[in-house]
């Protein structure tokens, strides 16, 4: 196709242009990642294709939760079904919501019940930075790394003593309070966040009248059991309550209570040679949630009631060896039980399955080639026995410049929904895919620029068969597209961010793209900073897509501006605009998105 050749040729020539001018002295800089191999390692020694979203660039957002700051990542398009109360799903490259793993510090958050998290739910006081690994990574992590891994690195607890308070308030009554503290003891320290979040909906509509209470507490506390080995215990608890808007036609409106509370334990030694961690966790979740459904041929309307009891734990050790010439060895074994209990159910409403996996992976290095390559056994009660292997091949270049290369095979795992829920089958298999990243990646201290072309072949995903009214591993999946990320400093003061992705997805429920795919998806952010004030304008630009019963959803494009000003040396005011040209458009179908809107913070460190 034409187009596509347009595209390909556009692509490559933003990404091989020169980066600096003649007169500019190119320097190298490493940027250091955990996620690709769960270890640290330069984002240019990993073959896989993974973003940072950093500390600085957290702090220059207008974001409230997760997806907020997922949103103008390359190859990710949020699913937000109308503003801050409603739901947010995550697609990357073609990969869905529940094809995604989802760490926190390393700890998987997927809900057994059904595949997913809640994006919402997430505040972004307790994050330090993202990291989003878009290749298939089932060979370190196992299931649900499908179509990806997202980590959120949670904030140190060993910064320096300071206590900072932001109180916010916005559009829609929104208001946010945030209080974040960190305190250092003789071998201790610790960090302690609490982040309260409501809002009321923008819609007009009486019987969309929805709104968001979200609590928020973290705590992290780190003990130094040596100069080598440190003890780290972690808190959180979480309680959302939403009333979320449904759509425009349906009506589908409900409420939903959810309650979160996470244990994470954990033993980090850094000896000589070889790095070492063990962790255990433990999760409890009590969700409730009561959708409308509207009247059909079938009957009058009414409500679908969700009551369940979610249990999670995990142990998890792992292993990085360095005592190898040229070679670097990373092995371990994870041990996850689940269980899950339905109070809507009076009878065989709790099940329970357990998960065992073993991996390893090599990192060899000869002269300017680089070769990774691993596998993952992974033996589950239900669905058996997976082996994830992968491969990965880099050939530097330059210092500056190198070629990258990834194959991996992965899975999903069947969700508790998928095997007991409606329609449950507890034959089902695991899905499965193939994935291929072919790319080159540049960096140096003022540029940073990539350009992948990708890949995915997803088999025998679960959906639902109306010919017999039950989940079936009947579906498949054929993905590519190209990704460019690029970004520039120009002298002390100006930043230039680009993304754009470009995805053909297709598969057994629609003819043409995939539903809620867009083929064309761009972000360009500009930053100017300055000693005392700053500005950040992000735009996005996202493609028509198809949505269900035929129906089509148009392409819009919105800009969010924040300007943030320093009152004094310890006091800082934001303003936010959010749709700063007050653009009417949805990104799901029904579900209309907020027209301009504001946000104030004011925030005081001492």
């Amino acid at each position: 196709m034409l187009r596509k050749t347009v595209l390909v040729m556009l692509t490559a020539l933003l990404i091989l242009a020169v980066p600096v001018s003649a007169q500019e002295e190119v320097m190298e800089l490493d940027e250091i990642v955990v996620t690709a191999s769960r270890y640290q390692e330069s984002i240019m020694e990993t073959p896989v294709s993974i973003e940072v979203i950093d500390q600085e660039e957290i702090e220059a957002s207008n974001a409230r939760n997760l997806a907020d700051l997922l949103q103008d990542a390359g190859g990710v398009y949020i699913k937000n079904f109308s503003g801050l109360t409603g739901k947010k799903d995550v697609i990357i490259r073609g990969a869905r919501q529940d094809q995604i793993l989802y760490l926190l510090d390393g700890q998987p958050l997927n809900s057994p019940q059904d595949g997913v998290i809640r994006l919402e739910d997430i505040p972004i006081s307790i994050i330090k930075r993202i990291e989003i690994s878009k290749s298939a990574s089932s060979s370190i992590y196992g299931a649900n790394a499908m179509g990806g891994v997202i980590n959120i690195v949670t904030q140190a607890a060993d910064k320096d003593n300071e206590t900072e308070v932001n109180f916010g308030f916005g559009s829609y009554n929104t208001q946010n309070y945030i209080l974040t503290t960190n305190y250092n003891f003789d071998n201790s320290s610790v960090f302690i966040s609490y982040d309260k979040l409501s809002s009321d909906e923008h819609r007009d509509d009486p019987d969309q009248k929805s709104a968001l209470d979200r609590d928020d507490i973290f705590i992290k506390y780190k003990y130094n059991l040596s100069k080598r080995s440190n003890l780290n215990f972690t808190y959180r608890y979480n309680n959302t309550e939403s009333n979320y808007p449904g759509s425009d036609a349906n009506d589908d409106y409900g409420f939903r209570d959810d309650q979160d509370k996470n244990i994470r334990i954990s033993l980090d030694q850094n000896l000589k040679n070889r790095d070492r961690t063990l962790l255990v966790y433990n999760n409890e979740r009590e969700m409730y949630d009561k959708t409308r459904y509207p009247a059909s041929m079938f009957g009058p309307a009414g409500y679908n009631i969700t009551d369940v009891d979610i249990l999670k734990r995990g142990l998890n050790f792992k292993e990085t060896n360095y005592n190898f010439d040229n070679h670097t060895i990373n092995y371990g074994f994870e041990i996850i039980e689940n269980e899950v209990e339905d109070n809507e159910l009076s009878t065989n409403n709790t099940h329970e399955n357990l998960n065992k996996a073993l991996y390893i992976q090599d990192k060899f290095r000869l002269n300017n080639n680089i070769f990774v390559y691993g596998a993952r056994y992974d033996d589950h009660d239900e669905y058996g026995a997976n082996l994830s292997p992968k491969f990965g091949y880099i050939y530097e270049l330059t210092d500056n410049w190198n070629f990258n290369f990834n194959y991996g095979e992965a899975y999903r795992a069947p969700t508790f929904l998928d095997l007991y829920g409606f329609g449950g089958n507890e034959n089902l298999k695991a899905e499965s895919g193939k994935t291929f990243d072919l790319g080159f990646k540049y960096l140096d201290s003022i540029c940073r620029r990539e350009i992948t072309f990708f890949q995915r072949n997803f088999e025998q995903l679960i959906t639902y068969n109306s010919n017999t009214s039950m989940m079936e591993n009947i579906d498949e999946a054929d993905i590519k597209g190209i990704e460019l990320l690029t970004s520039r400093s120009f002298d002390d003061n100006w930043t230039i961010d680009f993304a754009y992705t470009y995805l053909e997805a297709r598969d057994d429920s629609v003819d043409g793209q995939s539903l809620n795919m867009p083929y064309n998806q761009l972000a360009l952010n500009v930053k100017y900073d300055k000693e005392n004030y700053n500005f950040v304008l992000d735009n996005s630009y996202v493609d028509e897509t198809n949505s269900y019963g035929g129906g089509k959803v148009d392409s819009y494009f919105i800009s969010d501006l924040k300007l943030v000003t320093d009152l004094s040396e310890s006091k800082e005011l934001a303003f936010e605009i959010n749709n700063l040209f007050d653009k009417d458009y949805e990104v799901v179908d029904g579900y209309p998105m907020p027209g301009r809107n504001f946000m104030v913070n004011l925030s005081t460190k001492f």
